[in-house]
């Protein structure tokens, strides 16, 4: 229980620091998903001074997948903030690989368990938000997930 709870507070610091994975069309799961976990690596603070409270209007994904509607993040300045939706799927990755037996799978069952990590961001933001006191997905930086632009 104790290595959880270590690696969960493990996690908490990289959500907050400065490692910004950026979302790019040649990124491949492999690349986030093998190898080491980040979660050791003390990447400094995300910011400190607080951004500017913006909420990002969410697109059902009922509607996204029935559309195709493609989501096109290329112009997305991730000096000034973070993708959350993509980087607490990262996060989460990250937080599985630390897990002590995930190196001792076979590939297959690393991907099963690594395809997880959406799930697991989803929990991730609604705790963070139930914790906070919020109404809406609320992010470490300020920022809401919501069905409507108002804040």
């Amino acid at each position: 229980m104790q290595d959880l709870l270590m690696i969960e507070s493990a996690h908490d610091r990289l959500r907050i620091s400065k490692y910004t994975p950026m979302m790019n069309p040649e990124l491949v799961m492999e690349e986030l998903a093998y190898g080491p976990s980040k979660l050791g690596i003390d990447f400094g603070p995300m910011r400190a001074t607080p951004y500017p409270p913006v909420s990002v209007r969410l697109i059902p994904v009922e509607i996204t997948i029935k559309n195709r509607i493609t989501l096109d993040f290329s112009g997305f300045d991730y000096s000034r903030r973070k993708l959350w939706m993509f980087q607490d799927v990262v996060y989460s990755m990250e937080f599985i690989k630390a897990l002590p037996f995930f190196h001792l799978l076979d590939y297959s069952s690393k991907k099963v368990l690594v395809a997880s990590a959406i799930s697991c961001s989803n929990f991730t933001s609604a705790f963070y938000s139930y914790c906070h006191h919020s109404d809406r997905t609320y992010y470490p930086d300020g920022g809401t997930m919501s069905w409507s632009a108002e804040m």
